[in-house]
């Protein structure tokens, strides 16, 4: 539905408001004002059937309130055989650019959305729109469901649903991509696939002895290697050279369970390879920094009584400073930022239970923003740096993952009652819902382009089952 403050509503005298009429009153006004010399939208809500003169519909043309949410709207595209190809495109520029002035998301309208719902985006294409497009673009269609999926280990807490698999690309020594899949299993391995074989295993990762915590792709700057990281409660974190058939090359011991563990380059200070880890049994266990070959350098003293379960990082190039984010459990729950080098707390961003998940979206150094969900059902997106909540949508469901689509516009949001939804980051407003495409609650949800499929969103749900969905 549109939303009223978007719309503006009709200023000509003739304009008849058709919403509470039936049927055969509607048709019988539409007579009375037939031979009328100034008429308007009342024709485009009737269709063609009581159309007269086709240029003074294209001159008179008026688009509101009322015209947006008739249901008879729906019918204009169909009900126009009487206007000949040049004429219904011309009607159709003009219904757009009207749209556009009234500031009316084309998404979120249901004119559009009946369009898309109705045609081929082929037959759209006719009709020169870039928010047409834009509104293909967003919707997604399954593919299919990737096979030999049983032994998948999934979430052991609510804490840590979102950490099942990831998705990347490697170049090759003669300068060609590999796509591969990786999960966790539930004998404590990392099984890898070949996206172009992505119903088989390609590689079996063994050296964990307990439940794997989180799986990371990294690109390493000073030692340039192609990595995983994996995180784990036998109190490590590994690290596989994938360059070198994903051989194991380093192991980083953290004396306790291990639920977050990330890669950066320490550009500022050491120009070091780093690792950083969070977890331990009790609450307020430190951040650990380590070299990437598993000596330990500092720790950062948490500043809260709270266990640290997941980490994030940005490089400010204005202050030329490293921050840390570490999102907390249910019983206090915040995302702390520290200065890696400092070890200081610099700012906390208040949640309403356990965080979820965590993303930095970085357009500049001076633009960045910071976004994180919680087991509530909150998202919430933070200028990293003024500290200013930027904006917070509740999706109405426990939000256990999210991911950003190609154009950085929308928020997808897989969550407990098996969909995922697509949100517009500006409006922090619902833009397209997908229902129940799992059997159980959506765990993890990626974008990733396909060498085959194009641009895809992975998920992973409780059923234990991979779907894969194009654009």
């Amino acid at each position: 539905m549109i939303d009223r403050k978007f719309s503006k509503k009709s200023t000509s005298k003739n304009s008849i408001k058709l919403e509470h009429l039936s049927s055969k009153k509607i048709i019988n006004k539409a007579k009375a004002v037939k031979e009328e010399p100034k008429y308007n939208c009342i024709h485009l809500k009737l269709g063609c059937n009581m159309i007269y003169s086709k240029k003074d519909l294209i001159k008179h043309l008026e688009i509101d309130c009322e015209y947006f949410r008739s249901n008879a709207s729906f019918k204009m595209y169909s009900n126009l055989p009487k206007l000949d190809k040049s004429q219904r495109m011309k009607l159709s520029g003009l219904i757009i650019n009207k749209a556009h002035s009234l500031e009316t998301e084309s998404i979120e309208n249901e004119y559009f959305q009946h369009l898309v719902e109705n045609q081929s985006v082929k037959e759209l294409a006719k009709y020169d729109s870039n928010q047409l497009k834009s509104i293909s673009s967003k919707r997604f269609s399954f593919v299919k469901d990737v096979a030999n999926m049983e032994s998948i280990l999934l979430g052991q807490t609510p804490l840590k649903q979102n950490s099942t698999f990831i998705l990347f690309c490697v170049i090759v020594k003669n300068k060609t991509s590999r796509n591969y899949l990786a999960f966790r299993n539930k004998f404590h391995q990392i099984e890898v696939r070949d996206m172009l074989n992505i119903d088989e295993q390609y590689k079996l990762l063994n050296g964990h002895t307990d439940v794997i915590s989180e799986i990371k792709f990294y690109q390493t700057v000073k030692t340039e290697m192609s990595i995983l990281i994996t995180s784990s409660f036998d109190k490590t974190v590994r690290v596989w050279n994938i360059n070198n058939d994903f051989k194991q090359i380093h192991t980083i011991n953290f004396e306790s369970w291990v639920m977050s563990a990330i890669y950066l380059h320490d550009k500022y200070k050491t120009d070091e390879d780093l690792i950083v880890c969070c977890g331990g049994f009790y609450k307020q266990y430190p951040i650990k920094v380590y070299l990437l070959s598993g000596e330990f350098l500092y720790q950062i003293d948490i500043q809260e009584n709270c266990l640290p379960i997941i980490l994030n990082y940005i490089h400010d190039e204005d202050f030329a400073k490293t921050f840390i984010f570490c999102g907390t459990d249910g019983d206090l729950p915040i995302v702390q930022m520290y200065d890696l080098h400092s070890k200081e707390i610099v700012r906390i961003f208040k949640a309403q239970a356990a965080i979820t998940s965590l993303t930095i979206h970085t357009i500049s150094s001076a633009n960045s923003t910071l976004l994180y969900t919680d087991f509530a059902g909150y998202v919430r997106l933070v200028d990293v740096s003024t500290g200013k909540l930027l904006g917070e949508l509740k999706t109405g469901n426990v939000c256990l993952d999210l991911t950003m689509l190609d154009d950085d516009n929308y928020i997808v949001c897989g969550d407990k009652e098996n969909n995922f939804k697509i949100y517009i980051k500006s409006k922090n407003r619902l833009s397209r819902s997908y229902e129940k495409i799992h059997s159980k609650a959506v765990l993890n949800i990626m974008k990733y382009t396909h060498p085959h499929y194009g641009f895809c969103l992975f998920s992973i749900g409780a059923d234990k089952k991979l779907k894969i969905f194009n654009k």
